[in-house]
């Protein structure tokens, strides 16, 4: 038959379905806290010696 219409819209389909579902989840995300990031290391290091030392 050599009709490639139905495999088009096959594809097409499978390719925006996922897409569509990506592009709201991106919507719903929030930009991370900088300053978090930044200090992201000392944070951890603070919390870490405070449950290991809960007296100091």
């Amino acid at each position: 038959m050599n009709r490639i219409e139905l495999l088009r819209d096959l594809y097409l389909w499978a390719y925006e379905r996922p897409t569509k579902e990506y592009l709201a989840v991106k919507q719903e995300l929030v930009k991370p806290d900088q300053q978090r990031l930044q200090y992201r290391a000392k944070i951890k290091e603070i919390v870490k010696q405070v449950i290991l030392t809960p007296e100091s």
